[in-house]
Order: structure tokens, then C-alpha cells, then sequence
């Protein structure tokens, strides 16, 4: 994994897959940023990996553990148990974003 830092917050992104691992907390971090960094959010300037690992079959970067599959509005993510990091395919964090900002707005209207 290659280690990125966008304004102090320290990601790793898989050299082959383009996912990304985010510590505990980190998520809410980046999604505090007025704009996700491009390389995060743009799948298309990937290439499509050549190879991965499924999920389901993935462990923690951090502990070793197997990740679970957890839903978190309708993204399927590769969560640790131990150290609550989770791993994110190429995409998806553009799609936490999204729902995010979604979830703002509907707190806004109730």
C-alpha cells in the first residue's frame, strides 16, 4: 500500500486494487475536507485492477484479522472488528461522500 496524506490525514491506497484503507475516525476526517482529493473520489483515472482480493476474504492491514462485509447505505464495505478501520474499493469513497452530503441535507429538511 502506498501511504498518502491529504492536509495531515494519512491514507493507504493499494497499488493494484486503488481501495483505500482508512484508520478509525479517518472517514469522518476526509469528509470534513470542503473537497475530497481527486485520486479518491475519480475512479476513472484508474485503470480496472487486474487483480484483487474479494470481499470476505481480506484482512486488516493493521491487526491481521478477517474483514466482515458491512452495508452502509447500500456500500458494501470490508470492516476490522478489532481496530474499526475498513478497506474501500476504487470508488467508494466518492459514494460515502455522496451519502453523506445526502444525509445533511435531509436533516436540513426535517
Amino acid at each position: 500500500m502506498d501511504k498518502l496524506e491529504f492536509r495531515s490525514i494519512e491514507v493507504d491506497q493499494c497499488r493494484v486494487c486503488r481501495g483505500v484503507w482508512l484508520d478509525h475516525k479517518e472517514i469522518d476526517q476526509l469528509l470534513s475536507l470542503k473537497q475530497l482529493p481527486e485520486r479518491l473520489i475519480n475512479a476513472e483515472i484508474y485503470e480496472r485492477p487486474t487483480q484483487s482480493i474479494s470481499e470476505g476474504h481480506r484482512t486488516c492491514p493493521r491487526c491481521l484479522e478477517f474483514l466482515i462485509v458491512v452495508d452502509v447505505d447500500g456500500i458494501r464495505l470490508d470492516v476490522c472488528s478489532e481496530c474499526k478501520g475498513f478497506f474501500a474499493d476504487r470508488g467508494e469513497v466518492k459514494l460515502l461522500d455522496d451519502a453523506s452530503e445526502r444525509r445533511y441535507k435531509e436533516s436540513l429538511e426535517s
